[in-house]
């Protein structure tokens, strides 16, 4: 796994978790957010690992939904992290939440018939499933520091937007 670099041009206010990994990821983030692209290109994808580090936070303990749920593990983040680095920047990002396995969860979602969603684990593997009009598709990949072309192209289906 590549490290994560994010380009923004301003420092984002993360809750710090309790836990060691959460303050390493925190200063990863914050080290990240020292490289520096275009405004409307880095703020979705800043926000976007502002998410997932503020998932974490919730979600770091054992049973962090009162019902037996895994504490999200700082591995999945760090994948879920280069994931989201990794993606095409005309393509949105995801709303991001913690699975109750301890995964990290991305969802694009648009409406009843146009929904992609993948779940990011702490060995790497990307679950993911598309519904986008007619068509469905899912499947399971290992990612390795880019965002596999099926994932992409439900995505890019969802977002109704063409993937080249």
């Amino acid at each position: 796994m590549t490290p994560v670099l994010l380009e923004t041009n301003e420092r984002l206010s993360i809750d710090p978790g309790v836990s060691v990994e959460a303050a390493q990821l925190t200063r990863q983030f914050e080290d990240a957010t020292a490289y520096s692209l275009s405004e409307s290109i880095a703020r979705p994808r800043a926000n976007a690992i502002s998410d997932l580090l503020q998932a974490y936070a919730k979600a770091s303990n054992p049973d962090w939904d009162g019902e037996g749920a895994n504490a999200m593990s700082p591995v999945a983040v760090q994948y879920a992290a280069a994931f989201l680095s990794a993606l095409p920047t005309n393509l949105p990002m995801p709303d991001i939440s913690a699975d109750p396995d301890g995964d990290a969860y991305l969802e694009w979602d648009r409406g009843r018939h146009e929904v992609m969603t993948v779940t990011i684990s702490a060995d790497g593997s990307l679950h993911y499933a598309c519904l986008s009009g007619g068509s469905r598709f899912h499947g399971a990949e290992i990612f390795k520091d880019r965002v596999p072309r099926l994932i992409l192209e439900g995505i890019a289906r969802v977002a109704g937007r063409r993937q080249g």
